[in-house]
């Protein structure tokens, strides 16, 4: 088993790197700020 977080983007109020200070080893990107049929950026 892995510890992980849902990262909610950028209006999160926890940083990615404030989730891997503490020791996660990974982050779940849930994409809620993307727009339906936008075009992901790397």
């Amino acid at each position: 088993m892995h510890q992980t977080r849902c990262w909610f983007g950028p209006a999160d109020p926890i940083a990615i790197q404030d989730l891997l200070q503490i020791g996660l080893q990974g982050v779940v990107s849930a994409l809620h700020h993307i727009p339906t049929d936008d075009i992901w950026t790397a």
